[in-house]
């Protein structure tokens, strides 16, 4: 007799949402919805989470820490193009008569 235990076919379980990490999931949100800095708060908070408990969601938190800095940096450059197109303004510019 041999001590082979029968196999059962048994069915890949879908990934559901409950693997994978809400903080990586929200950075991404946060970040494409305009909110940088949560977002890029969240995405850090996220991948030292998914450094310690076995989840899904690295992906979602880089793409929500490379969306949110670029977001971001390109929102500085444009206060800092706009401060500089102000001064340029107020010291060379035309006098407008907006009336």
């Amino acid at each position: 007799m041999s001590d082979q235990t029968p196999q059962v076919n048994q069915k890949p379980v879908p990934a559901t949402l409950g693997d994978l990490n809400l903080f990586a999931l929200l950075s991404l949100i946060f970040s494409v919805t305009g909110f940088h800095l949560v977002g890029i708060v969240m995405g850090h908070i996220a991948l030292v989470q998914l450094k310690r408990v076995q989840q899904r969601g690295r992906g979602f938190a880089i793409a929500g820490l490379i969306v949110g800095y670029a977001s971001f940096a390109l929102v500085v450059l444009g206060v800092i193009a706009f401060v500089i197109w102000m001064i340029f303004d107020m010291n060379y510019g035309m006098d407008y008569n907006w009336t």
